[in-house]
């Protein structure tokens, strides 16, 4: 058995209520934004509605989410932004400060977001079966 880490990367969205986080997941490929019940009306999207939901936020200046989100029953986190929106930008990470860069892909200049880095299950241990 080897022991595993991973590494998760939440963007911030500044609400009136104040931040939250949602986990850039690379390994979500449906179109959709998974929105938690306490999160969902601080971006605007009916918590009791099941049915997907338009959803438009700005992170930074020229920097928007946008499209249908789901909101979810006991997610743990307050949301989670996948593939449909992190192919179409060039993303830079300052692990150590907690800073992140944007820039759409292909494009020279970036824009800075909130974020943060968490080092998740570091006393996870997992049998590897390619070793």
């Amino acid at each position: 058995m080897r022991k595993g880490v991973a590494l998760t990367v939440d963007l911030g969205i500044l609400t009136e209520k104040g931040m939250v986080w949602m986990e850039m997941d690379t390994g979500n490929d449906d179109p959709a934004i998974v929105l938690s019940k306490s999160t969902a009306p601080l971006l605007g999207v009916d918590p009791a509605n099941p049915a997907p939901q338009p959803v438009h936020v700005e992170l930074a200046p020229g920097i928007v989410l946008q499209g249908n989100a789901h909101v979810v029953d006991n997610l743990i986190m307050d949301g989670n932004i996948g593939v449909k929106f992190l192919k179409a930008w060039n993303i830079t990470l300052d692990l150590k400060h907690g800073k992140a860069w944007l820039a759409p892909a292909g494009a020279l200049k970036s824009f800075a977001v909130f974020a943060a880095a968490r080092l998740i299950s570091p006393d996870y241990f997992a049998p590897d079966p390619l070793w």
